[in-house]
């Protein structure tokens, strides 16, 4: 186990941390957690979230408490390392989660596929590359029901209070879902693989008060600060229930995940029919009785497994309100199928599986082609020598994965080199391709003109727009105007500032405030911004 942890995190930092050094913070979540952890940090307001000087009631507060503890790694700066920590602690307690489980149904050789699929698995990659909590949260989710199997194989006290501290942190990461939905994987996993006499356990007359003791415990904390009751009152109703209804926008049809694991679960998501194949066909009965030490059946893997896949897919599709990242938690359930099924795989018709091979190449092998054509298009600043350069050792890549199933099929060594060269895309594509898009996602042209005109310490003026990257690059705090009155007031307090609209938002206001100073426009991602350098009578 120690072993494989010290594994795991060497490679979490070889795949993901280069990114995080050469990839700025990018709106909106990365810059928006980055601000809020500045703010909790120089106001004080470790227990009450805090943006643009008001509370901030939309995430609890561990996300911030984890970007200011990884600060203490980075001399103090609350930048794009210290941001995606929490990420990376995420991907590292996901990863090893994900090997243990499947050493615990199947081998060792099996648990180190696990881990590798479920890193090169595109959503997981990405996720684990960015400053949001989702990867936190799935590695949370992830390690509580590490415990709970290992749990139901061999009952001990400790491992059923640890998973539900890791269910408690999980609402501490992100609210209800960090209880609910791991929970109910478990649960569905047992009783699809008809073992539901694991849920009759003693611990569970204890685990919502272990669960429920951290949320209060902060909650507690906030009340005894600085909470007030219309904090309380988003935080435990807007934001969850509201937003289960449907209330706070991404409004999608059931189907709607159905289309996007189509690309997140890429490439190893066309290996998964196939996968699960050759454990309905190549597996005996399901005996669930099997020893401590003993695999699973094949067969009672699998109902496992998708009990725990199709839990997490059905209960976001239900849901009115969805975005890709929300199932997150889905595809280590897919990457224990995949690698438990690979022995298997050999026994299937070659026909139907070259063609998997072919698609599971073609992915990376559209990506060689794009880096060929990246000299020839404007926004992607790569330089022609990178983008040849890496695109011929992917196009080998992909030839040599080719021609390694053309000679001898799935085998263990096919398997390496499919993970070596999807390891080589996303640290291609992490390295250099999305830092091109810096200069474009990041507000510039903004900061001389704050650096000119206001002054260390005074805010920086938005109009209708919370763009918390602006103050965050801009090295200011940030105030937020909703309304023309308290805009005037603000900026007759200030006397001389800066402040910012959207460029169709000034439209309508430049004949009010045009005629206070100087103004210019610049791009930030797909919107325009027109900037107001103010001089006012201080009366």
């Amino acid at each position: 186990m120690g072993k494989r942890l010290l594994v795991v995190i060497l490679f979490a930092i070889a795949l993901w941390v280069p990114g995080y050094l050469r990839r700025t913070l990018w709106q909106p979540d990365e810059a928006r957690y980055a601000y809020v952890a500045q703010e909790m940090r120089a106001g004080n307001h470790w227990f009450v979230p805090h943006r643009h000087g008001e509370f901030y009631a939309h995430k609890p507060p561990l996300m911030f408490w984890l970007i200011n503890a990884g600060s203490l790694l980075t001399g103090g700066e609350i930048g794009q390392v210290a941001t995606r920590l929490p990420s990376l602690l995420g991907i590292i307690l996901a990863l090893w989660s994900v090997g243990t489980i499947t050493q615990l149904w199947m081998d060792r050789q099996a648990a180190w596929r696990a881990i590798f699929i479920t890193a090169t698995t595109f959503a997981v990659w990405w996720r684990a590359g960015w400053g949001q909590i989702d990867m936190l949260l799935c590695g949370l989710q992830m390690l509580a029901l590490c415990l709970l199997f290992l749990d139901d194989r061999r009952q001990t006290r400790w491992r059923p209070l640890l998973a539900h501290c890791c269910f408690g942190l999980g609402i501490l990461a992100k609210g209800p879902v960090g209880f609910f939905v791991p929970l109910g994987a478990y649960v569905s996993a047992n009783l699809a693989a008809g073992t539901g006499r694991n849920l009759r356990r003693w611990h569970w007359a204890w685990c919502l008060p272990v669960t429920l003791l951290w949320p209060a415990a902060w909650l507690l904390l906030a009340k005894l600060t600085d909470g007030s009751a219309d904090y309380f009152q988003e935080l435990l109703f807007k934001q969850n229930v509201d937003r289960a209804a449907g209330g706070m926008g991404h409004i999608r049809p059931f189907y709607y995940y159905v289309e996007y694991m189509l690309a997140d679960g890429l490439p190893w998501l066309l290996m998964l029919p196939f996968s699960i194949w050759a454990l309905l066909r190549y597996g005996t009965t399901p005996k669930p009785g099997a020893s401590d030490s003993s695999p699973l059946n094949p067969r009672h893997l699998l109902r496992l497994a998708l009990g725990w896949f199709g839990f997490v897919v059905i209960f976001f599709s239900l849901l009115p309100t969805k975005r890709s990242l929300y199932i997150l938690l889905a595809y280590p359930a897919m990457a224990v199928v995949v690698s438990a099924s690979w022995p298997l795989l050999r026994r299937l018709p070659r026909k139907p599986l070259w063609t998997a091979a072919c698609l599971l190449s073609a992915v990376a092998g559209i990506v060689a082609v794009g880096l060929f054509a990246t000299p020839w298009i404007p926004i992607v600043d790569l330089g022609s020598g990178i983008a040849f350069c890496c695109g011929g050792i992917i196009l080998a890549g992909v030839f040599s994965l080719l021609w390694r199933f053309y000679q001898h099929g799935v085998t263990q060594r096919w398997f390496a080199e499919s993970v070596s060269l999807y390891v080589m895309v996303y640290l291609v594509v992490g390295l250099f391709v999305l830092p091109t898009f810096n200069a474009m996602k990041t507000p510039g042209a903004l900061i001389p003109v704050v650096q000119k005109w206001v002054p260390e310490g005074k805010p920086l003026l938005l109009y209708q727009i919370n763009a918390e990257i602006m103050p965050l690059y801009c090295n200011r705090p940030g105030q937020l105007f909703w309304g023309d009155f308290d805009f005037i007031k603000g900026m007759r307090w200030q006397h001389i500032g800066v402040a910012v609209f959207l460029e169709s938002v000034w439209k309508t206001k430049e004949a009010d405030y045009g005629w206070l100073g100087e103004t210019g426009t610049f791009t930030m991602g797909r919107n325009r911004y027109v900037w107001l350098a103010f001089e006012t009578n201080e009366d």
